[in-house]
């Protein structure tokens, strides 16, 4: 129990250094765009991590922190001589789900997060879907092949769509007529060369207005190498914009 502890407080520790160099490396973009800075400007200067890049290593060492301590969780109950059954109805889950805590291998602390999470995230883990709906940005999960599979509340809620729906390539539908070819184009691109995904576009307000996006997605691989899962936001700069620019 005390290691669940330790890899708790080691990956806050990590988590609040990437939020803290995400918020100051957002607030160095608006700043720029303020001062009439095209963006490919900006990020043509920035160097380092992105902020969706520091906010996919949040999410992804949440995501192993809370495996981790209900791993230990579970094991502590049961050294304690607690069964299974019981265990299933403290944390509320199926006596399957006990099971597999039980027997599941460690992650390894000494190993890079991101050699950790080569197996890919469980995307459809409290974890996950905790810290997507607690970002105030769009954020959405597609299929390799690029279909769009989960959409936070915040876009739900952008867009005026069904909380729970099948996207799929619906999400072309969102963006303006104008730019809607290039979105897809480079979309199709990124997932048939497996590149992370940089783009600005206008997306459909749920009132029928047209606010320009910035979106990125990055791909995460499976032990074989090949993409297991998109990751990706779109963040409004609609206000951000340079006086005069379409």
């Amino acid at each position: 129990m005390l290691a669940g502890l330790t890899a708790v407080v080691e990956s806050l520790h990590e988590c609040s250094d990437h939020i803290a160099k995400a918020l100051e490396r957002a607030q160095a973009v608006a700043a720029a765009r303020r001062a009439g800075m095209p963006l490919a400007e900006i990020f043509g200067q920035q160097e380092g991590l992105t902020v969706l890049e520091r906010m996919t290593a949040v999410l992804g060492a949440l995501s192993d922190t809370g495996s981790t301590l209900r791993r230990a969780e579970a094991r502590a109950l049961y050294a304690e001589g607690l069964s299974m059954e019981k265990i299933a109805r403290l944390f509320g889950v199926s006596r399957q789900r006990v099971s597999s805590l039980l027997h599941a291998p460690a992650l390894d602390r000494a190993s890079p997060p991101s050699d950790r999470r080569r197996g890919g995230l469980a995307f459809t883990d409290p974890e996950f879907r905790m810290m997507a709906e607690a970002l105030p940005h769009i954020v959405w999960v597609a299929a390799p092949d690029g279909a769009v599979e989960f959409l936070n509340t915040q876009g739900a809620d952008y867009f005026g769509a069904p909380r729970e729906a099948a996207y799929d390539w619906d999400w072309v539908d969102l963006v303006h007529p104008d730019d809607a070819a290039r979105a897809r184009a480079d979309w199709v691109e990124a997932t048939r060369s497996g590149c992370p995904f940089e783009i600005d576009y206008r997306l459909r307000r749920a009132d029928g207005t047209w606010r320009r996006h910035a979106a990125r997605a990055l791909p995460f691989r499976g032990p074989d190498g090949q993409v297991a899962k998109w990751v990706g936001t779109a963040t409004d700069i609609e206000d951000y914009r340079m006086p005069g620019r379409g």
